[in-house]
């Protein structure tokens, strides 16, 4: 069997466990016939000119079935800490898990497939797959066929989530096994929610994992967004994010790779309403082989609006990053302020770092900067904590920390700035947690 048929096979074995709804049904079968024609992205295409696809190509991937589920004691080693006052939703390999999840009271949040979505917002759904059609590229076909499960978010208007959000998607043991998420969160007028988005596997086995997220804020609405990988060192991960923002609604994301094999992350911005405000922030590190990919745009299509990008990377051994940050203004879109920067840090010479901020504006009335770095540790400073009694590794453990913890000080709620500190200190050995980087 060639992977034409693998796919082909793949895709009908799915479309037979699918209680088809018209127009979703009609919308996967466009994106399948789409995406068995287009394959994944090669380095021809200008989006993936530094990421190559081609394991990803070679590999038959499968559907996950429910023999190779692992018991829910097993799935426990994997789950994090328990964020106090949070909503859980489990999702263990694409399947929602009603066992490991938290119980959801509130009617406004729901967690489960896209047919779903037309049961509880049938309108809003109607709407919804009509502004999907037009895929970016074959990716955003690959998972809208083979998506079955997500998270649907609807924040009414003025009403301010209590308690954090935390999805958690869970990757087994399963070899070859590969899950594909869609959410939908919508933010309506005033509403404000924080919400965690977390992936996590084990190291045996090669895996592949696609999440699209379909994120809209209507006016005056506020998210904080934390996207968070843990994937296995052998994993695939592909992550895209479309992020819509109306008038004065403001969006502060938070961007954290810890590992996986070759991860790349996508976010399409696009402002529709004036005084509004995003603020992107990125860390990921990288060892071994790890490929981190960080494609950006944000798009300033109308007046008086505010965007920052601050992405940093710490690479060591032959790991290899990408960054790619575009801003965008239209010509109406005076008054602009986008700033963006990405710093990175070697610990190797057989790193490698592709890095291209980039500014496109055809407005005359705005205030726009970008700018890159790439350094190593600093002599002076190593050598500093050393003559002050600290041994080499702990004083380059130090400083590297030091390096990403601006990051994590941008993050506005001390009890989740605690948590991701907490986690961050878990990949520098013999950091102890400053309770002053919490409270500050």
């Amino acid at each position: 069997m060639n992977m034409t048929e693998h796919w082909l096979q793949q895709f009908q074995s799915l479309d037979k466990k699918n209680n088809p709804h018209s127009a979703l049904d009609e919308l996967r079968h466009g994106a399948f016939l789409r995406w068995e024609k287009a394959g994944f992205p090669s380095t021809r295409h200008e989006r993936w000119k530094y990421t190559e696809l081609m394991g990803l190509a070679e590999t038959p991937f499968q559907l996950p079935t429910p023999s190779a589920v692992l018991s829910n004691t097993v799935l426990q080693t994997l789950l994090p800490a328990v964020i106090e006052n949070s909503l859980r939703a489990v999702f263990v390999d694409g399947e929602f898990s009603t066992a490991l999840s938290s119980k959801i009271s509130n009617n406004h949040l729901h967690f489960g497939s896209l047919h779903d979505g037309f049961k509880m917002f049938p309108q809003e759904f109607e709407s919804y797959l009509e502004s999907i059609k037009t895929p970016i590229d074959s990716i955003d076909d690959l998972n809208t066929s083979f998506s079955r499960n997500g998270a649907l978010i609807f924040v009414p208007p003025h009403v301010k989530l209590p308690q954090t959000i935390h999805l958690i998607y869970l990757y087994t043991r399963t070899p070859n096994q590969m899950a594909h998420m869609h959410n939908r969160v919508h933010l309506a007028e005033g509403a404000e929610a924080t919400i965690i988005e977390h992936h996590i596997g084990h190291d045996d086995n090669i895996y592949f994992s696609t999440t699209v997220n379909h994120i809209s804020l209507e006016q005056q609405a506020y998210l904080n967004y934390y996207r968070c990988q843990e994937q296995g060192i052998n994993a695939y991960h592909i992550n895209r994010l479309y992020l819509t923002q109306a008038r004065a609604s403001v969006t502060n994301l938070f961007c954290l790779d810890f590992k996986g094999h070759l991860v790349r992350n996508e976010i399409e911005q696009r402002f529709i309403g004036q005084d509004a405000e995003c603020h992107l922030h990125g860390f990921y590190l990288g060892k071994g082989r790890q490929h981190v990919d960080n494609y950006i745009t944000v798009d300033h299509q109308v007046p008086h609006c505010l965007s920052s990008q601050r992405f940093k990377s710490v690479l060591d051994d032959r790991s290899h990053s990408v960054f790619h940050g575009k801003v965008k203004v239209a010509k109406d879109a005076q008054k602009t302020d986008a700033t963006q920067h990405n710093a990175n840090l070697i610990l190797s010479t057989q790193a490698q770092i592709n890095t291209e901020p980039q500014l496109e504006i055809f407005a005359d009335d705005v205030k726009c900067a970008h700018g890159a770095a790439i350094g190593q540790l600093d002599e002076s400073a190593l050598f500093y904590l050393q003559s002050r009694g600290l041994d080499k590794e702990t004083a380059k453990q130090m400083l590297i920390y030091s390096f990403a913890a601006e990051i994590f000080l941008a993050i506005s709620e001390l009890e989740i700035r605690a948590f991701w500190q907490a986690h961050l200190n878990l990949y520098f050995s013999g950091i102890p947690l400053h309770e002053e980087l919490i409270t500050c």
